[in-house]
């Protein structure tokens, strides 16, 4: 028995309604998958003074990324160069490591003092600043009371020196301290920067 041509409008309506259905479906997939190789790039987020910070999971490779060297900016861009952070991403800074006021630790291959050293000189400053290459890590040793004060200015100048804000700041791996001989009350403890959630108020 033939079918009606009642039956057959039906179907054909019904046909275009699935083709329809199917062919919506295929754009709006194709374009969630733009969004997703286009749209949403690496994750980064750019803050103040040209530092770039990653989050955990999106990052590049750091083990491919150069850090003891920094990159050449284009005329008129400062060199940068990337630390890891604390959260597993990494932190775009300036190249402090060819800076001038940067001294090589020539008796451990891969750490620089930004600031202090040894011996220590008349003229210098209330902190000593070491960056451990290896783990990417900064140890701020305060040398003088009072210690709030020179804490202050330990991190004004590291902010200053990596060209990063107080979010950045906070993201590094690195440990402020102070020796017993000059504060036996806070010695073999992180201090933090004032700034960043859990430091010590000084």
């Amino acid at each position: 028995m033939p079918p009606s041509p009642l039956n057959s409008n039906r179907i054909t309506k019904i046909l275009w309604t699935v083709g329809i259905m199917v062919t919506a479906g295929l754009i709006v997939a194709l374009g969630i998958f733009v969004l997703v190789l286009r749209g949403f790039g690496d994750g980064s987020t750019s803050q103040p003074g040209g530092t770039t910070v990653y989050p955990g999971g999106s990052i590049p490779n750091t083990s491919q990324v150069p850090v003891t060297t920094g990159t050449q900016g284009t005329a008129g861009e400062e060199p940068t160069m990337v630390v890891s952070a604390r959260n597993g991403g990494i932190i775009t800074v300036r190249d402090f490591i060819n800076a001038p006021s940067t001294m090589e630790d020539k008796n451990n291959p891969g750490n620089y003092f930004l600031a202090g050293g040894v011996p220590p000189t008349e003229n210098s400053p209330p902190y000593d600043i070491l960056y451990n290459g290896s783990d990417q890590s900064f140890t701020i040793g305060l040398s003088q009371e009072p210690i709030g004060e020179a804490r202050l200015n330990a991190q004004q100048y590291l902010m200053q020196t990596l060209g990063i804000d107080e979010t950045a700041m906070c993201l590094l791996t690195y440990w402020v301290g102070v020796s017993y001989a000059v504060n036996p009350l806070y010695s073999s403890k992180n201090l933090g920067f004032s700034f960043c959630p859990g430091a010590t108020v000084l």
